[in-house]
């Protein structure tokens, strides 16, 4: 049997009710296919009416008191809750701070500094009271410079700090 004769009589036995089944297949998905395009476009075309929209959010140009104060309520909460945590971290820092300076090594350091800064104030003050006549000189400390003066009955003494100068004009006689 040649190729030709092999085909013709496959070709010949499809023919039965291989081919009718098919038919009824192809008929049976184009009637699925349309009843589905009706299922869909039926509702579309029953329910078609004009859209009114009416805008509520005050973003875009609404009006909605309850929306809003929804929104007010939410940004107040976080709002407060922001400063509440702030609060809390500084409370926390200042406790801290206090018990550091609450040990006897801080306080002893603190007492000791005073006294220190007590000691160089008064020689300084001694020095600057006991100058003479026409006599002057400055020092600095830190950002702060001071000047002094003696002339005559007078002695001018001038403070000046990143803040500002102070003058003072003391009367000369018997410190």
């Amino acid at each position: 049997m040649s190729e030709s004769t092999k085909s013709e009589k496959g070709a010949k036995s499809a023919s039965g009710p291989l081919r009718v089944c098919a038919a009824a297949r192809s008929r049976w998905m184009a009637g699925l296919v349309l009843s589905f395009g009706w299922a869909v476009l039926a509702p579309l075309t029953a329910h078609a009416a004009e859209l009114n929209y009416h805008l509520q959010s005050p973003l875009v140009g609404g009006n909605n008191a309850a929306l809003q104060a929804a929104e007010n309520a939410r940004y107040n909460a976080i709002k407060q809750a922001k400063e509440r945590k702030i609060a809390d971290e500084q409370r926390l820092i200042r406790e801290a701070a206090q018990a550091a300076e609450a040990t006897p090594e801080a306080r002893f350091v603190a007492s000791l500094q005073q006294q220190i800064y007590f000691a160089i104030s008064q020689r300084i003050a001694t020095s600057i009271t006991s100058l003479a006549d026409g006599a002057s000189g400055s020092f600095q400390t830190g950002d702060n410079v001071v000047s002094y003066t003696r002339s005559g009955n007078e002695l001018t003494v001038t403070v000046t700090t990143p803040l500002g100068t102070s003058v003072m004009v003391l009367p000369s006689g018997n410190f």
